[in-house]
């Protein structure tokens, strides 16, 4: 397993770029999960505080990162406007992550890498529902809280089957 990649946040949000009506994320350390956060709407400004101060040691995980990418570009970008009361570092940039829709792509043979579809293609679908029970009531696809348990399973298995330079030369920066 690849230690020096362990510590990460996964990323979903749900709506519009311009107006998500959920924002999540889940914290992971040494592959165990942390924290999470779910909300309807938008990111307060106490989660981007905080997600600030993770990528400093976490990287990011999205299933089709671009999507997320979009929405924190969208909702916090860099550098921050005038008016905005979050201030952030003149180097600060969203990432580096890791992308396990990317993943899938290039190491399973799927015809469609819809998340549900990984899932239930590496047999984790038993597992992400276990998972979910005390985060998610009745959760499906397309909740966003639900969206990063699954993909953290996701990573998870990649974690364990591929190396930490196969990995690495995955990462998005």
């Amino acid at each position: 397993m690849a230690t020096g990649l362990q510590n990460y946040v996964v990323l979903d949000f749900e709506g519009t770029p311009t107006n998500p009506s959920q924002s999540s994320y889940v914290v992971v350390e040494n592959g165990k999960i942390v924290s999470t956060y779910n909300r309807l709407g938008a990111l307060e400004a106490k989660a981007v505080k905080q997600l600030l101060e993770l990528k400093q040691t976490h990287f990011f995980i999205a299933h089709r990162h671009a999507t997320e990418l979009t929405f924190l570009r969208e909702q916090h970008p860099y550098p921050a406007p005038q008016h905005s009361h979050v201030q952030y570092p003149p180097q600060a940039k969203w990432g580096p992550w890791l992308d396990t829709w990317l993943l899938g792509g290039r190491y399973l043979k799927l015809t469609s890498l819809e998340l549900g579809n990984v899932i239930n293609s590496l047999g984790l679908q038993d597992n992400l529902t276990f998972l979910a029970k005390p985060y998610v009531l009745n959760g499906t696809y397309h909740n966003a809280l639900y969206d990063c348990l699954g993909t953290h399973l996701v990573y998870q298995h990649f974690l364990t089957t591929l190396s930490s330079i196969e990995l690495q030369q995955n990462v998005i920066h």
